[in-house]
């Protein structure tokens, strides 16, 4: 139940936050930012939602997996909308959202288990600048 809410919760603030733009990379950025000030506004609860109980309990893992492909789902959209207006190049969009969701939630979990990145908001937008340079965006 302390899982839907948090991540029912993370799932609203990144569409509130999307909603606000119109631009796909625009969305990619916010869907971000709002995954991290959540993350660190939540941070001991992160920790044993995304850390702690995954290596123990099986069907909550499964459960998170379920909101990465979310994530995974809500960033595709975003390539396919830029790459229909020709802002982004043939690449396979489904391997281009796993790849920007899963190098975040990477950043994201070493902040949680090690305090590496110490500030994961300048650490995600240094993410965030690598990842749109790597879609194409100039």
């Amino acid at each position: 139940m302390i899982v839907d809410e948090m991540f029912s919760e993370l799932l609203k603030c990144i569409k509130e936050e999307r909603a606000k733009y119109t631009d796909g990379f625009d969305k990619l950025q916010a869907s971000m930012e709002a995954c991290v000030k959540l993350f660190i506004k939540e941070k001991n609860m992160a920790k044993i939602l995304l850390i702690q109980v995954p290596s123990v309990n099986n069907a909550f893992n499964s459960r998170l997996i379920e909101i990465e492909n979310e994530l995974v789902k809500l960033t595709k959209e975003d390539l396919d909308e830029l790459k229909t207006l020709g802002r982004l190049s043939g690449d396979d969009t489904l391997v281009s959202a796993m790849a920007f969701v899963g190098s975040s939630r990477q950043v994201i979990i070493n902040w949680l288990r090690e305090e590496k990145p110490e500030n994961l908001e300048e650490a995600c937008a240094t993410l965030m600048r690598y990842n749109l340079r790597g879609l194409g965006k100039a």
